[in-house]
């Protein structure tokens, strides 16, 4: 990897954070294939190298994004309680040993998916308004088996269009 300088990390960091907004944005305005724009915008957010970057543009992307779809929270739960800190945690364990990493991400991703749960409808069920506990453990039973799970599955794919998206990006700059 060859030496960059700051206004090349810069101009990385700002047309990834742009792109991602405009992906959120243009998806807010589908409405309709809601977790393809947060995959892509997630893609996108972890173009820069370094981790700092990383997180500099995850926070503007959802400043940004936020502001720009109007203070839907709902819509934006996915990105910034799921697939932006899948970004950051992968980051920041990087060089961790596999497992560490791997429980870093069951638990930051059953976080976001029961912070999902809680807020949002966004997965059949909204656990704030359930009132039987039984319902309440059993989603929070069924989203830990998915977070197990989701290392091994979301990563790979995740790997595979980042190295697609990185030959495009690096084809254009």
């Amino acid at each position: 990897m060859q030496k960059r300088g700051k206004s090349y990390r810069v101009a990385q960091c700002g047309m990834a954070t742009t792109l991602a907004v405009i992906v959120l944005a243009f998806g807010h305005v589908l409405t309709m294939g809601e977790f393809f724009w947060y995959f892509v915008a997630s893609l996108l957010v972890d173009v820069p190298e370094r981790t700092a970057d990383k997180a500099l543009c995850v926070l503007a992307t959802s400043i940004l994004s936020v502001l720009l779809c109007g203070f839907n929270y709902v819509y934006l739960a996915s990105f910034g309680l799921l697939m932006a800190p899948y970004v950051l945690i992968k980051a920041i364990t990087r060089k961790s040993p596999s497992m560490v990493q791997y429980i870093a991400v069951a638990a930051g991703s059953f976080l976001g998916m029961l912070g999902i749960c809680w807020w949002t409808p966004m997965f059949i069920v909204q656990l704030s308004i359930m009132t039987a506990p039984a319902v309440r453990w059993g989603a929070a039973a069924v989203i830990l088996l998915v977070s197990l799970v989701f290392e091994p599955l979301y990563g790979r794919l995740f790997r595979f269009c980042k190295q697609i998206l990185l030959k495009v990006w690096y084809r254009f700059a």
